[in-house]
């Protein structure tokens, strides 16, 4: 089991699970309460990498049917239906905004590597990039109240956690207030951030426990 997603009530955790007869990858749910599990997709590609809508109805994954990793959305209800969301670049979902109006992207470019995309889920649903540089953008993560977006980067030659200011960016592209901490890989918010510290032996990977980053917004800080 692969990329562990809880749902906005706690209830249910979503995972991509690895058939070990086909080699393909399925998104089940498990019933925490039930203690029970139901596959999801029933496709002959492989889907991976869920992401809940913050109301817990809809899961946005990513589906290889179209011979590249291409964004998918379908409702957590029973439905069978399934809505192509991004088919323009090979795509995994990271995070749904608080209000449900825009998915976070993890794009991969081959000339600028990982991106980090915003996808607007009204209009005329353009995404458009929010990083894009000659580094590698990763793991983007929002915080609870939506205003920050944490990520990591190797701009420095080393991965690092990032953070920036989102509380002006959803109206509009603007300068953005960077904040930097020494660290590895993959970050998340629990309240203040979090991030994985990888050891050297890991490849930074994170077998080491989580450390735990307090934020307050500041100049030099959250």
């Amino acid at each position: 089991m692969n990329w562990p997603a809880i749902s906005p009530d706690g209830s249910s955790v979503a995972v991509d699970w690895r058939d070990p007869q086909t080699g393909l990858n399925d998104l089940w749910l498990h019933d925490l309460t039930r203690g029970t599990a139901s596959r999801f997709t029933f496709t002959s590609w492989t889907s991976r990498y869920p992401v809940w809508s913050p109301d817990g109805s809809r899961l946005a994954f990513s589906s290889s049917r179209e011979g590249r990793l291409t964004l998918y959305q379908k409702a957590t209800s029973g439905s069978f239906q399934e809505d192509m969301l991004d088919k323009a670049r090979q795509v995994l979902p990271q995070d749904w905004s608080r209000d449900g109006r825009f998915l976070i992207e993890q794009v991969i470019d081959p000339k600028t590597g990982f991106d980090v995309w915003v996808l607007p889920l009204f209009g005329d649903r353009k995404p458009f990039p929010y990083l894009q540089t000659a580094f590698s953008e990763r793991f983007a993560k929002l915080s609870p109240n939506g205003e920050w977006l944490a990520y990591s980067s190797d701009e420095t030659k080393r991965t690092e956690v990032y953070v920036s200011d989102l509380s002006r960016a959803w109206r509009k592209m603007a300068s953005l207030h960077e904040w930097r901490h020494s660290s590895r890989l993959e970050p998340g918010w629990q309240t203040t951030l979090l991030h994985r510290c990888g050891s050297k032996n890991d490849g930074g990977r994170g077998e080491e426990p989580r450390r735990q980053i307090r934020g307050r917004r500041s100049e030099n800080s959250l």
